[in-house]
């Protein structure tokens, strides 16, 4: 599941056109939702937040790209 993840935020990044260095500090950005874990920490599957063990897969599929897709965001505006 979380490789799927990870291959449909690089997916996203590369349809931008974006250099994949962006995706990279991504990984590497503590976040708040997260409980303070970073996307790679997320992706491992040991993200601080004990909320997001009461979320099923698609669920936390969706907030990861959500904001993989906020980050985008603010990189290229």
């Amino acid at each position: 599941m979380y490789q799927a993840m990870h291959r449909a935020a690089i997916s996203m990044y590369q349809s931008r056109g974006v250099n994949l260095v962006l995706y990279q500090d991504f990984l590497r950005t503590r976040q708040e939702v997260f409980g303070g874990s970073t996307g790679t920490e997320f992706l491992l599957g040991r993200a601080a937040n004990p909320a997001l063990r009461n979320l099923d897969q698609e669920e936390l599929a969706a907030l990861f790209l959500e904001l993989a897709e906020e980050d985008l965001h603010r990189a290229t505006s």
